[in-house]
């Protein structure tokens, strides 16, 4: 546990980390989940390494904020094939990834391919829940829509 902290509202909440760090613009953030004393309800933030160290009570009260807001804007879910198996892709900048294609890089000005990752339905329920903080309702929501809009082509 990193610490312990009050909100303006009074709840009691405490930072952990969840276990991963990322590179934003040159600075390393690391995941933490903010955690509700009261009922373990968890919503997922980043801190920067130094205020993974010193984080001040209002510094956490300002990142659990922003982790509130990114949840309240979740990102939605795309069925993208039926057969052989159900393949699904979240729809946002966190799951494109820049990939290096050896064959296309005597091309002037080739740097990558951006390509989406691309999860089955047990990987994205828990990509849903662990990472973006869905709910058991969200999680099932965002699936059925996905299945739903479903075009096939």
């Amino acid at each position: 546990m990193l610490k312990r902290f009050t909100d303006t509202s009074g709840r009691h909440w405490r930072v952990e980390s969840s276990g991963w760090t990322r590179d934003v613009v040159g600075e390393q953030t690391i995941g933490v989940w903010f955690i509700d004393d009261a009922t373990d309800w968890r919503v997922h933030g980043d801190l920067t390494s130094a205020e993974a160290e010193e984080a001040t009570d209002e510094r956490l009260v300002e990142a659990l904020s922003e982790a509130l807001r990114e949840q309240a804007q979740k990102p939605t879910v795309i069925k993208r094939q039926h057969a052989p198996v159900e393949m699904f892709q979240i729809n946002d900048q966190r799951y494109v990834q820049l990939v290096h294609d050896p064959a296309k890089a005597e091309r002037i000005g080739y740097s990558g391919t951006e390509s989406v990752m691309t999860f089955d339905e047990v990987a994205l329920r828990a990509e849903l829940r662990e990472r973006l903080s869905f709910s058991d309702d969200q999680v099932e929501a965002a699936i059925a829509l996905a299945r739903l809009a479903f075009s096939g082509s």
